[in-house]
């Protein structure tokens, strides 16, 4: 497990720096072209493009803050860690979030978010946080933005469709159905992937399944209790697998 005290700031640490540089980006591109914003209200492409951009700059905000407070973290000693602190991270961004809508808005807001946002939020931060965590572990490559660029960009593009759909909800009867949808779909996923890592942990031992803890033969493919598959860590973190 990891450290409580670590995840707490983590969120917090990690929720100020997302939302200071989301902030920065947002700032410059407004000084660029002052009617950026004004896209959200605009023709149905308009609000495509802004939900694509706004995906963009938050996801590559969270992954800056997640990369700059991992980078030595000593506590991010497995691969599941990766997908762990880039959720923590991203449920800070979206807490600060919120309280900006509440102060902007009403409490009212929170209610819809918490449903729908924030789980977003956090599923969008495990396929970085995946990246995140292969980066380290199997191609043996220094975190950086550039590295995760394709995980970034799944993430931006999950982000923007959602947001997209929430800009044309009113006039789309069925986006709320496919909010959800989407919503529960990249969950999912995101637990295939955590449950994926896990079953890799250099802390299990040989042979050990990760779902039943039962120790098995050391070449044993499927667990003789559960009947899970078994998967080959020494292929996850070998050498080979640096320029994969």
């Amino acid at each position: 497990k990891e450290p409580l005290w670590v995840l707490v700031k983590t969120l917090f640490w990690g929720g100020l720096l997302s939302l200071f540089f989301a902030g920065v980006i947002y700032v410059i591109t407004l000084l660029i072209n002052h009617n950026i914003f004004a896209a959200e209200k605009g023709s149905i492409f308009a609000k495509f493009g802004f939900a694509m951009f706004v995906g963009i700059t938050e996801e590559t905000a969270k992954a800056l803050a997640a990369i700059i407070l991992t980078r030595k973290l000593a506590d991010f000693d497995e691969p599941v860690d990766g997908i762990i602190y880039g959720m923590t991270v991203a449920l800070g961004f979206a807490a600060f979030e919120n309280i900006q809508y509440m102060m902007a808005s009403s409490y009212r807001v929170i209610f819809a978010r918490h449903f729908l946002s924030v789980p977003l939020h956090i599923t969008c931060g495990a396929i970085w946080g995946y990246g995140l965590a292969l980066n380290k572990y199997k191609f043996k490559r220094p975190s950086n933005l550039k590295n995760l660029f394709p995980y970034i960009a799944a993430a931006a593009f999950l982000h923007g469709i959602y947001d997209f759909l929430c800009f044309i909800q009113v006039s789309f009867p069925f986006a709320i159905v496919i909010l959800i949808a989407l919503t529960f779909i990249s969950y999912r996923w995101a637990i295939v992937k955590i449950r994926k890592l896990v079953a890799i942990s250099p802390f299990l031992a040989p042979g050990e399944c990760s779902e039943c803890r039962t120790i098995n033969e050391e070449d044993a493919t499927i667990c003789k209790k559960c009947k899970k598959e078994l998967p080959d860590r020494e292929a996850f973190y070998s050498e080979e697998n640096k320029e994969s």
